[in-house]
């Protein structure tokens, strides 16, 4: 039995995929993901921005300061739905000198603020 009489190639199942899809919008960022057959971006959608929930998350965060909003920022880098520990998010804003000594009140920690961000 000849195996490669029953698998489609990868154009051809790209294709019959590509082509039930057009109506989605795709990602056409520099985020390394868009050069794989233009994946879905939900988030670009009118309907999505014009959600309650939208606009309930954009407000929180427009409500934070930048440390803060460049904390979250850092949860980009992650794949979708990946486990990241707090210990990463206290090193990174150590690297990037986001508190100093004068910063911190009484028992303040870095591990602290990054609980209270987080």
């Amino acid at each position: 039995m000849n195996l490669t009489k029953h698998l489609s190639s990868p154009e051809i199942a790209f294709k019959a995929v590509s082509s039930s899809s057009t109506h989605l919008q795709s990602s056409t960022g520099s985020n390394g993901r868009s050069a794989v057959h233009e994946l879905v971006n939900v988030h670009q959608r009118e309907c999505f921005k014009d959600s309650s929930f939208y606009k309930e998350i954009q407000e929180i965060f427009d409500g934070l300061d930048e440390d803060r909003k460049f904390l979250l920022s850092c949860f980009t880098v992650f794949p979708e739905n990946a486990e990241v520990k707090r210990r990463i998010f206290v090193y990174w804003g150590v690297g990037e000198e986001l508190w100093n000594d004068s910063v911190f009140e009484d028992d303040e920690t870095p591990e602290n603020i990054v609980d209270g961000i987080l």
